[in-house]
């Protein structure tokens, strides 16, 4: 009796499982359509950051404040990093933003009066700043857009003070020396 009990249970078991593995095609159209929009979303607004710092960074030029210290930090991504080390006695303005994953900033200047904006968008983007020299004003404008790109910046003197730099595209390097 137990084993007929035990041959009906497996029978009621496997026919179960037999008619639970049914193949059934699934519509996928509806995931792919709103898979397409965020992707859209994300390209535009990744246009939209790059727009307004473009404008920022055109528009925005040395501050009137003075003994003042501004450093703004936007990081959108996966290891991204900002090391800042400035000695101003007077106005420094420093601005970073960094859209992409693996991002890194390097920023060392002495100087009086500094301001400097860097925008990156893209992966594995690197900028070395190594600022020194004998002027009181500084600036420094880089836009990267792209992956892998590199600047390296050593030294200020009068023709590369001021200097805005744009990247755009993949594997590149600029690399500035101001003795």
């Amino acid at each position: 009796m137990n084993k007929l009990i035990l041959l009906f249970l497996f029978t009621i078991i496997t026919s179960a499982l037999g008619f639970s593995q049914e193949v059934a095609e699934i519509d996928n159209s509806k995931t792919k359509k709103v898979s397409k929009i965020f992707s859209y979303e994300a390209q535009v607004s990744d246009f939209l950051v790059q727009n307004q710092v473009n404008r920022d960074f055109l528009f925005n030029n040395n501050s009137s404040r003075n003994n003042n210290s501004l450093v703004v930090v936007q990081q959108i991504g996966i290891r991204n990093s900002v090391t800042s080390k400035t000695l101003a006695d007077g106005t420094s303005s420093m601005q970073y933003i960094q859209t992409g994953n693996e991002n890194v900033i390097t920023s060392t200047n002495s100087f009086n009066n500094v301001t400097e904006r860097i925008f990156q968008s893209g992966n594995n983007n690197r900028v070395n700043n190594f600022a020194f020299g004998n002027l009181d004003n500084v600036g420094l404008n880089i836009i990267q857009n792209g992956n892998n790109l590199t600047v390296e910046k050593f030294g200020v003197n009068s023709q590369t003070n001021n200097i805005s730099l744009k990247l755009v595209g993949n594997n590149q390097s600029v690399i500035v020396r101001s003795f």
